[in-house]
């Protein structure tokens, strides 16, 4: 298996109806999964909101202490803290990764050889999101209550209408 080392641009897709949202607290954990025979190494990473460019988190590829060594067919991972950051719906990933080879010894190389990178958010508390509101439709004819149970706190329409039709179409007989 020979040297190589490459640039990587990955992009990472979000929910579509979310536009952006603030975390107030929270983790994004990169898991890298090697599929390859040979050790492989990410000398530096960045990843941003590729819209704007704005940074969500970095590893410095001059530095090698924060170099990310990952054992032959192995998974490793990395955390970052991402309290007070605003990450939009599309994400991207750029970095560098550099494997010495197999030092001319012949390595089987398997079916689905590779390398993957995952983003996963964790532990979020998330301070206010915006995107689109997908159509609702409601029917209730005569009264309807709102009550504890409800989950919206607070709803602004600041363009636009609602029309609201409520019936319950239910086939209950109520005595």
């Amino acid at each position: 298996f020979p040297e190589q080392e490459g640039d990587v641009t990955i992009d990472i897709v979000g929910v579509e109806t979310v536009e952006s949202i603030l975390i107030d607290e929270g983790d994004l954990t990169i898991f890298i999964v090697n599929r390859l025979p040979v050790e492989i190494v990410l000398r530096g990473m960045t990843i941003s909101n590729k819209h704007d460019g704005s940074l969500i988190a970095e590893k410095d590829a001059n530095n090698i202490d924060e170099w990310i060594v990952i054992p032959p067919l192995n998974v490793d991972s990395i955390s970052f803290n991402v309290d007070n950051k605003i990450v939009t719906n599309s994400l991207e990933y750029q970095g560098t990764i550099w494997s010495g080879g197999s030092d001319g010894e012949e390595v089987p190389i398997p079916e689905e050889a590779g390398t993957t990178v995952l983003a996963l958010f964790r532990n979020l508390v998330i301070g206010s999101a915006t995107g689109e509101l997908p159509s609702q439709n409601f029917n209730i004819d005569g009264f309807f209550e709102i009550d504890d149970s409800t989950k919206i706190e607070e709803a602004v329409i600041e363009e636009g209408s609602a029309v609201i039709n409520i019936n319950n179409y239910l086939d209950l007989n109520l005595s």
